[in-house]
């Protein structure tokens, strides 16, 4: 056999470079190269040496509902359509992507309410099961949010959902947290406070801080230390101690005072929270926080108004932004590049498709040992 030539820790690291399906197929020789793919230490490592990708989700009124998974570099810039090969969508089209973390992608049913995990470079999904305390089950779901807990080495989702909407006498939402590890739910005694949730998705810093951009409710009485925000801020919940906390959102008017006029977003750029703000008919401006003198400060460091109309007056969604500097953005039912340094705006998917959503990842093999697999179908070989 390979392994008496080549020591095991060897063949392991060579392992850890190979792309998703060489791996599935090296896992099938032996007992041994098995379990050491299956290991919790093979997936992490393999996880962090994987190359960024992006998902794009699609719809076309003839063929259905598909996704297509790219690498960076077949990025375009110049108008052209991505080669590609789209995968029927593996779950019903009022499941939207509501997280992700290390490639795997946590989605919401707003039909049925149910929460699925789902790896699509390894073809598995997992059904969350709904196991809250009976008495606390009623209160409808506001949001999701999905990360993880590096300590205990767990994924988490963390549910909050609230009473009702007395913006005169407003009541603390009720918090769970789901631990895949432990296959439970449970709730938390903490919780946020009783404030109107502005970005539909979290963001996730360092896999195990989740963020919102969350806006006070109209008469609630603040604290002297919650004085201090604006009307929205940054709301903050951390996997591990499982504490809510807040972050002050760069101080200026010239978003402040368009605040329902306007869409906020938070992404990570170079390991850093940035803050996203679009406004109609005017630029779009990128902050980001950054340590300086061990201090935090935030720091504009884009501030663009010769954006093409399509993407200033229909985005819906900042996506994040590639190795390359590329912003990638979702609006108008399109997938969108821009390079700021040369100014070049780009659809990335054609021919008679819609995207319904477009998330950054990694190629994993998160879930291999959790979720079951399921069988992929194509829909069409050519985008």
């Amino acid at each position: 056999m390979m392994s008496e030539y080549i020591c095991e820790e060897l063949i392991a690291e060579i392992f850890t470079r190979l792309p998703i399906e060489a791996i599935l197929r090296f896992r099938t020789l032996s007992k041994s190269i098995r379990s050491c793919i299956d290991s919790p230490h093979f997936i992490r490592k393999h996880t962090l040496l994987s190359p960024q990708k992006f998902l794009i989700r699609h719809r076309n009124r003839t063929i259905g509902e598909g996704y297509t998974l790219h690498s960076e570099d077949q990025l375009p810039l110049r108008g052209e359509s991505i080669d590609a090969t789209a995968l029927k969508f593996p779950f019903s089209s009022t499941s939207k992507i509501v997280g992700s973390c290390n490639g795997i992608f946590c989605l919401r049913d707003s039909k049925d309410k149910s929460i699925s995990l789902w790896n699509p470079c390894i073809r598995r999904k997992l059904t969350i099961p709904d196991r809250r305390p009976a008495s606390k089950c009623k209160l409808p779901c506001i949001c999701i949010g999905f990360g993880f807990d590096p300590i205990t080495s767990d994924y988490k989702i963390l549910r909050i959902s609230y009473e009702d909407y007395d913006h005169k006498r407003p009541r603390p939402p009720q918090a769970f947290i789901y631990s895949v590890r432990r296959d439970a739910w449970c709730h938390i005694d903490s919780s946020p406070p009783p404030n109107v949730i502005m970005s539909e998705q979290a963001c996730c810093l360092n896999g195990a801080l989740l963020l919102w951009v969350v806006q006070n409710s109209v008469g609630w009485h603040k604290s002297e230390e919650e004085e201090k925000y604006t009307n929205a801020y940054i709301m903050t919940f951390d996997l591990t101690t499982h504490v809510f906390g807040s972050i002050e959102l760069p101080a200026d008017q010239y978003w402040e005072n368009q605040l329902w006029h306007t869409h906020l977003f938070l992404t990570i750029i170079n390991g850093s929270i940035a803050f996203i703000h679009c406004a109609d008919n005017s630029s779009i401006r990128i902050w980001v926080r950054r340590l300086v003198d061990n201090n935090t400060a935030w720091s504009l460091e884009f501030d663009v108004p010769t954006f093409d109309n399509l993407i200033r007056h229909s985005v819906t969604k900042f996506v994040g932004v590639t190795k390359n500097g590329n912003f990638l953005f979702l609006c108008n039912g399109q997938c969108v590049a821009y390079d700021h340094a040369s100014g070049m705006e780009s659809s990335i998917m054609k021919n008679g498709f819609n995207s319904v959503d477009m998330e950054m990842c990694v190629e994993s093999l998160q879930l291999l040992n959790i979720a079951l697999p399921y069988k992929e179908s194509i829909i069409s070989h050519y985008l």
